[in-house]
């Protein structure tokens, strides 16, 4: 039950876990816009590296972390050999343009979700609810019940980590038992994974979902913390750099 899913939380103690995490938020948006306007094979490189860096600083193990880009292989795969054999126009040719601009858009995939894990990595799940919460505040003089979706984004955030961790306990339970299969074969067995697999997910969902319709004062359950004159100092200073980055790629 230690393994690393994409959207589960790590927590450690370090400075990237520490950072305000709507400043981080901001700081990887804008390093993913940054990356998505790249095309410049090397820059992408020192993405990839500073972003190793990074994860090192988080005290984060790098081949955990790319476990958590396990479940988008089959997207990168897709992206490279569909960039390779088509040109932009749609026809079929193979040819050292398509093989480079293949490799842009497939290190750009690559980078974006190696951010996105990193922010889930960093940034406890309830903190993402805060900052979903406070960038819809101003759909609020729109007649939005933003508090609704605030909620939902709750029990969102909560499913994904939870499909994989009761598939684990199914498959530990499976072994047990000495009736372990394999991937595909509980793909397809109904009675021995999938209907105990979603019963559990349903069962958890409801349960939280009953928990979270009590009336409560959201205003201040979700309101964004404000955050230390450090962390504003880090943040414009990395805003810096990557606004100086933007007239380079």
């Amino acid at each position: 039950m230690n393994k690393l899913y994409f959207g589960r939380y790590l927590p450690k103690d370090s400075v990237t876990h520490d950072f305000h995490s709507l400043l981080k938020f901001c700081v990887g948006m804008s390093l993913i816009l940054l990356v998505g306007v790249s095309n410049n094979i090397y820059f992408l490189l020192i993405d990839i590296f500073l972003l190793l860096v990074i994860s090192k600083i988080s005290k984060i193990h790098i081949l955990i972390l790319l476990k958590s880009i396990r479940p988008f292989v089959f997207l990168l795969l897709f992206t490279f050999f569909f960039q390779l054999f088509f040109t932009s126009a749609g026809d079929f040719r193979l040819s050292f343009n398509n093989l480079q601009f293949s490799i842009i858009y497939t290190l750009r995939f690559f980078i974006i979700i190696l951010i996105s894990s990193l922010l889930t990595v960093t940034t406890p799940p309830y903190d993402f609810v805060k900052i979903i919460y406070f960038l819809l505040r101003p759909l609020k003089y729109f007649k939005v019940n933003i508090k609704d979706i605030a909620v939902s984004s709750i029990i969102a955030l909560r499913f994904i980590p939870l499909l994989f961790e009761e598939s684990e306990k199914i498959r530990i339970a499976q072994k047990i038992r000495g009736e372990e299969k394999s991937f595909l074969k509980n793909l397809i067995s109904l009675d021995d994974f999938l209907i105990p697999l979603f019963y559990r997910i349903f069962y958890y969902s409801e349960q939280l979902s009953i928990t979270l319709m009590y009336d409560r004062n959201w205003e201040n359950i979700l309101k964004v913390s404000k955050p230390s004159k450090k962390d504003v100092l880090l943040f414009l200073f990395i805003e810096s750099l990557i606004f100086i980055c933007a007239f380079y790629v």
